[in-house]
């Protein structure tokens, strides 16, 4: 994530975990810390801000995926955990600390993670951080950020004059969850200004106070 260049011999055919393991080699990075991190595609909007595409899957050609998805511009390494307690097994190693440091650098260069000046807890780190979505909570077409990690989904809401309200949802008081595909051309690009492409619908049954379930819908 520091533009830092991995210059490798890839095939059509190599796998994501076989570009991984050649990266690792290159970077001389131990090969017990290959389940913590993955690759991703991302991109650069017109703005300079960096985009998460999405993560590759192990069965997919990095190559191939890169070549057919127009958009993304680079593939980069990245930790693929939630649990920040791994940080302190990486962080016994010098190449797996400094993969850590520069995500770290990056995001809160971003706005990603917002850190205080004399704090080492920062907010928001190891958090997944989503690009904005739609909830029906606390209303129908509540404009929302929402972020992931340490057991919680995080969810600000910008009201007027930008305005943030924050809530958080424990993932041990989500009784159950779904993630389907919307179609919705018209309510799509009326929310997003997208071109009606598919998106995707989060939805979890929350334990709210006094007892009572409560579905909420989460649309990208």
């Amino acid at each position: 994530m520091n533009n830092y260049h991995i210059p490798i011999r890839v095939s059509t055919f190599d796998r994501t975990e076989q570009v991984l393991l050649k990266a690792f080699k290159y970077i001389s990075l131990p090969l017990k810390y290959l389940q913590y991190f993955s690759l991703y595609l991302i991109k650069k909007d017109n703005s300079g801000d960096i985009i998460i595409l999405r993560k590759l899957l192990d069965f997919e050609s990095p190559y191939m995926s890169h070549k057919i998805m127009r958009d993304a511009n680079k593939i980069v390494i990245r930790k693929s955990y939630w649990d920040i307690n791994y940080d302190f097994e990486l962080m016994t190693d010098p190449v797996a600390l400094n993969l850590l440091y520069a995500q770290t650098a990056m995001e809160i260069g971003k706005g990603w993670i917002i850190a205080n000046e004399r704090t080492q807890k920062l907010k928001y780190y190891g958090f997944t951080q989503f690009m904005p979505c739609y909830c029906d909570y606390p209303k129908a077409q509540t404009k929302v950020l929402i972020a992931i990690g340490d057991q919680e989904l995080n969810m600000r809401i910008i009201g007027p004059g930008q305005l943030v309200k924050e809530g958080n949802f424990k993932v041990t008081r989500m009784r159950c969850w779904r993630i389907t595909a919307t179609h919705n051309k018209e309510k799509m690009a009326a929310n997003s200004g997208s071109n009606g492409s598919s998106g995707l619908e989060l939805s979890f049954e929350y334990l709210m106070p006094k007892d009572k379930l409560q579905w909420i819908n989460i649309s990208s």
